[in-house]
C-alpha cells in the first residue's frame, strides 16, 4: 500500500534550498568526473590499490598477523574490488579512455537536465505562492511538490519550437518566471553555448540510445562527429560541455560570483 500525505512524515523545506540542492548535484557530478579521470591516470596495480585502500579504511590492521573472520571477510571483498577495478581500468586503457568521456557525458547530460528541473518546480512553487520568492516553505513529501514535479517533467518532454530544446524550456520555465528577478543574469547566454547544450544531448542519446553511433553529423564544440561513425569523444569537448552547462547555471551557483539581489 502506497502511504498518503497524511500518513508519511513531512518536513518543511524552503524553495532557495531546492534549488541550491540541485546546483550542488550538478556541481558534484563535474567533480565526480574530474575524480575518476585522476585516479585513473594515477593508478599504479591492483596491489598498489589494496594496499592504499586498507591503510586508509582500516590503518590499524596489520596484514602479517592472522586475521581475524571478520577481517578476513573485509579483505576479501577489498580484493573483489580491486580486481574489478583493474579489469575496468584495462578496459577504458585499451579504448583510449572512450568509456571514461562517454560515463562523463550521460551523467553530465542528467545532472544539468535534473538541476534544471528541479530550479523550474521551485520557481512554478514560488509563482503560485502569494509572495513569489524562494523563501517560501514546502513540504517534502507533499501532493503539490509532486504534481510541480509531474507538470515540470512533462513541460521538459513536450518543449518545442525554433529554438533548442534546453534554450526554449530555460527561457519559459526558468528566465520568465517572476522568481528570476531575485537572481543576477549578469549577461546573455551566447548562442554557441545554446548550441552546445543541444548537440551534447543528441550525442548524449546517441550513445544511450543508438549504441554509440551517430544517426547524423553534429558538432559539439570544436569536434565534429560524423554520421554512422563510432562516438569518439575527447577531454576538451567533455570540458566544453562542463563550461557551457555551468555558464547555464552560473547564476544559481550560492559559492559563485552570481548572488541572489
Amino acid at each position: 500500500m502506497t502511504p498518503t500525505d497524511a500518513q508519511t512524515p513531512h518536513e518543511q523545506v524552503g524553495l532557495q534550498f531546492i534549488v541550491n540542492n540541485a546546483f550542488e548535484g550538478f556541481s558534484n557530478t563535474i567533480l565526480s568526473t574530474r575524480t575518476k579521470v585522476l585516479l585513473i591516470g594515477g593508478y599504479i596495480d591492483q596491489a598498489s590499490a589494496m594496499k592504499a585502500y586498507i591503510a586508509r579504511a582500516r590503518p590499524t590492521m596489520d596484514r602479517r598477523r592472522k586475521l581475524s573472520a571478520e577481517d578476513t571477510a573485509y579483505v576479501e571483498g577489498v580484493e573483489q574490488y580491486a580486481c574489478s577495478a583493474q579489469q575496468y581500468i584495462d578496459w577504458v586503457r585499451v579504448e583510449g579512455g572512450q568509456p571514461i568521456w562517454h560515463e562523463a557525458l550521460a551523467s553530465y547530460c542528467t545532472a544539468f537536465e535534473n538541476c534544471l528541473k528541479a530550479i523550474a518546480v521551485a520557481f512554478l512553487l514560488a509563482q503560485t505562492s502569494s509572495k513569489p520568492n524562494l523563501k517560501v516553505q514546502v513540504k517534502v513529501p507533499s501532493k503539490e511538490l509532486t504534481v510541480a514535479r509531474r507538470q515540470i517533467a512533462q513541460q521538459w518532454s513536450q518543449t518545442d519550437g525554433d529554438l533548442p530544446r534546453v534554450q526554449q524550456f530555460f527561457q519559459s520555465h526558468i528566465l520568465s518566471m517572476k522568481v528570476a528577478n531575485q537572481f543576477q543574469f549578469e549577461f546573455e547566454i551566447p548562442e554557441l553555448t545554446w548550441d552546445l547544450c543541444s548537440s551534447a544531448f543528441k550525442v548524449r542519446n546517441a550513445i544511450v540510445h543508438n549504441m554509440g553511433y551517430m544517426p547524423y553529423t553534429v558538432s559539439l564544440g570544436n569536434l565534429d562527429l560524423h554520421a554512422a561513425w563510432p562516438i569518439e569523444l575527447t577531454q576538451r569537448a567533455i570540458a566544453d560541455v562542463a563550461t557551457a552547462f555551468s555558464e547555464v547555471l552560473a547564476p544559481f551557483d550560492p559559492k559563485g560570483i552570481f548572488r541572489l539581489i
